[in-house]
């Protein structure tokens, strides 16, 4: 079960409310959601499989972004059976969207999966102490990231919080790579995204060597 779950049907009794030409209070209302349905792959399923007409409407926005993060053949199975329970919403187009983003991430040489994995092992060798394991996970981490600029910004921008925290210690050895003022812009938007995760310091960090490179 989604752990925000009353939250996400707050957030979209308030979306149906919002006026479309408010944007910061529709940016802001799209990215909570976001976060609540980006948190676990199957606890989102499980919502898709047992939604409401009403919760359906209010979620099917977030499809592509959705499909962008988890890049998911069983996400797309989930939302194609919503379709298919609530047709009459013709939502159509945002499966669509959504299918499209999951090819183009199939056709990628962006290695998710493998990411995905490495993440999800950084926060148990963290919790046994094993820090050789941790350091040579956190390697590798750092070794996908570093290959291809824009999939890596792409990533940060639409990664979860658990995916932030396993990553930002990461940032001044990515950047060492690109020394690009893009994944600096990319890194404090995120840190402002999510500010219960202080990656002040790997941000500084990170600036600094871009800072010091250029001298």
């Amino acid at each position: 079960m989604l752990k925000d779950l009353n939250k996400l049907r707050d957030l979209i009794t308030e979306y149906r409310t919002i006026d479309p030409r408010d944007d910061d209070s529709w940016n802001k209302n799209h990215a909570e959601r976001l976060a609540i349905l980006s948190e676990n792959l199957q606890d989102t399923i499980e919502f898709l499989d047992t939604c409401n007409r009403s919760e359906f409407r209010g979620v099917m926005d977030l499809f592509e972004d959705l499909s962008r993060h988890f890049q998911s053949k069983e996400f797309i199975d989930a939302i194609e059976r919503c379709d298919t329970r609530f047709s009459n919403f013709n939502a159509n187009q945002y499966v669509a969207l959504a299918k499209a983003a999951y090819k183009e991430h199939k056709s990628s040489s962006f290695e998710k999966g493998r990411l995905d994995e490495l993440i999800r092992k950084s926060k148990g060798f963290y919790l046994e102490g094993d820090n050789e394991a941790w350091n040579k996970n956190l390697d590798e981490i750092i070794e996908i990231l570093s290959k291809d600029l824009k999939e890596t910004i792409k990533f940060l921008d639409q990664c979860s919080l658990e995916e932030f925290e396993a990553v930002h210690i990461a940032f001044p050895d990515i950047n060492d790579k690109f020394h690009s003022k893009e994944f600096l812009e990319c890194i404090e938007r995120n840190d402002l995204r999510y500010p219960q995760i202080d990656a002040s310091m790997d941000r500084k960090l990170a600036t600094d060597l871009m800072t010091k490179n250029k001298k």
